[in-house]
């Protein structure tokens, strides 16, 4: 299995990591108030988490059942949604 990314490989992730960032700022900018774009914030950092960790492993060449998702990745996914989801539930809406 080739672990180097060539140039295709390089335009697909960066393309995919600016198409999830301008989608996460899409569903902010629609967020009323400070606890639904705390909340959209938190999940949206775990879909992007998880389809980022699949199409880096199809990007390698490993078939989509195949997959394996990192754990200290996904530790750190986990710790900052939750800091997130807390954060929502402790600051005030307006």
């Amino acid at each position: 299995m080739n672990r180097r990314y060539d140039v295709f490989d390089f335009v697909v992730m960066v393309g995919f990591v600016l198409i999830v960032v301008a989608l996460g700022l899409f569903f902010v900018l629609q967020a009323a108030d400070t606890f639904e774009v705390l909340v959209t914030l938190g999940l949206w950092v775990i879909f992007s988490f998880f389809i980022t960790a699949l199409v880096h492993g199809v990007a390698r060449g490993i078939p989509r059942t195949e997959v394996k998702v990192p754990k200290g990745f996904a530790l750190l996914a986990f710790s900052i949604s939750g800091a997130l989801f807390l954060s929502a539930w402790v600051i005030p809406g307006t």
